[in-house]
């Protein structure tokens, strides 16, 4: 959502406006029609009782002001059509470069490759002039657009895809625009702007006139295209000339308020036809990218801030999820410990009523061979002649030792760790562990009786 403000002034009047725009939408919020101040003193006292003083405005600059002619280009790339433009200015207001504005609008790209361009070139006096009134008066020129091109902008609107189409818009249509003693005539065809011209009348006998001579130029310069429908818009006194012009022309007459030079002005300004100095379409171009940065800044914090209070939230929701996790291992942990030592006393029994003898020498051997950091609780074999020692370690490089060094024993071969795994005890990490190797010579074990009497001494 965007508010827009628009200032344009015929030759008695100026016209305030305020838009508010949302999305493809303009909203007329306020506007005011006063008679032309005399002087900048007076201009400024009209803003500030309006509410637009030091307010960024979109200004008309009136089609009188201005030399503007049609071009066929042959080329459809920008750089070449903007070359041929700064060509034809100077044959259009024969001035030095530096004492004119020039501006086109690319308006339609033909499918034979060629372009047509709307150019308007206009004194960089006059240009300096209505920007310097505005500012002057204590207001910001944020835009300097044409009448003619505001106007455009408006019937754009109007006939935009996806909107229901008014009744006068014919394959080709003539567009009256009358305001305070002035009037701008248009042709369209096809939607696009065709034929454009300006001039200064009063009454609808002029008008008609005027609007009259226009078609015949228009059908000079386009044999092949016939004008089908002619729509009136402007001040409340172009409702006065319908009538008229019905009667005048066998063409039929529409009224339509909508299309208003104030609301095209609204309407988002290209560049290339913006008539503002390039230093300040510059220093325009600036201050929207400072405020879109300032934007983009302000998000980026905010979505900072949200990422921080995610994670403070799931970090809080994780701790509570452990501390409630801990205080069950802690209630569960006696009863756990009590089942451990039952199982270990039930396991080794069942070994020691499954194995066969181990001889005081090979068990001396394992106790020798064990490394100091590993504690074992059981040693079991079985028929087969099959050891398997259990136990815990801190560190997985001591159990490997075990089992290096009990391949290497006289006694045992194809030593290897079946399985491991790592538990908490108190501030402690242990290693449980198991190693299964093979007697070297099963038939010389010693009954199981003997591994009791043995470990017993």
């Amino acid at each position: 959502m965007r508010i827009i403000q628009t200032i344009y002034r015929t030759s008695t009047k100026l016209r305030v406006c305020r838009f508010q725009a949302v999305k493809d939408t303009l909203h007329l919020l306020k506007e005011h029609v006063i008679p032309a101040p005399e002087d900048a003193v007076q201009l400024a006292a009209l803003l500030r009782a309006e509410g637009f003083a030091g307010e960024p405005l979109i200004v008309g600059l009136a089609r009188q002001n201005t030399t503007a002619r049609f071009f066929r280009f042959p080329t459809q790339q920008a750089r070449e059509i903007d070359k041929m433009v700064r060509y034809e200015a100077q044959a259009m207001l024969p001035l030095k470069p530096e004492e004119i504005v020039v501006r086109y609008q690319l308006l339609r790209k033909r499918p034979d490759g060629y372009s047509e361009v709307f150019a308007v070139v206009a004194q960089r006096e006059d240009v300096l002039t209505a920007v310097r009134v505005i500012e002057e008066a204590g207001a910001r020129v944020d835009g300097l657009a044409l009448s003619t091109l505001a106007l455009n902008a408006a019937v754009q609107e109007q006939l935009r895809p996806g909107k229901a189409r008014p009744g006068w818009a014919a394959e080709t249509f003539a567009l009256a625009y009358v305001e305070d003693g002035g009037a701008e005539f248009c042709v369209y065809h096809q939607d696009a702007l065709a034929f454009s011209r300006a001039t200064s009348l009063s009454g609808a006998a002029a008008l008609c006139a005027e609007l009259r001579r226009s078609l015949e130029l228009f059908a000079q310069e386009h044999a092949d295209k016939s004008v089908g429908c002619v729509v009136v818009a402007g001040a409340p006194e172009a409702a006065d000339a319908v009538e008229a012009l019905q009667r005048e022309l066998s063409l039929p007459v529409i009224r339509d308020p909508a299309l208003d030079i104030a609301r095209g002005l609204a309407a988002p300004i290209a560049e290339s036809v913006d008539f503002l100095d390039d230093r300040r379409i510059a220093a325009r171009r600036q201050r929207r990218l400072r405020r879109l940065w300032g934007i983009a800044a302000a998000l980026a914090l905010v979505n900072a801030a949200l990422l921080v209070l995610v994670f403070l939230l799931t970090e809080n929701r994780r701790q509570q999820e452990i501390a409630a996790l801990e205080r069950r291992v802690a209630a569960a942990k006696p009863q756990a410990q009590e089942i451990q030592r039952k199982l270990q006393k039930i396991e080794l029994v069942a070994g020691q009523r499954r194995a066969q003898v181990l001889t005081l020498e090979a068990l001396t051997d394992i106790v020798r061979l064990s490394p100091a950091a590993c504690t074992l609780n059981l040693l079991t074999l079985d028929e087969s002649g099959v050891l398997v020692a259990r136990g815990q370690a801190e560190r997985l490089e001591d159990v490997f030792a075990f089992v290096d060094a009990l391949d290497k024993s006289d006694f045992f071969r194809d030593s290897h760790l079946n399985f491991s795994s790592r538990r908490k005890l108190r501030d402690r990490e242990l290693l449980d562990f198991e190693i299964q190797a093979r007697l070297d010579e099963p038939g010389d074990a010693a009954p199981a009786a003997e591994i009791a009497a043995a470990a017993s001494d």
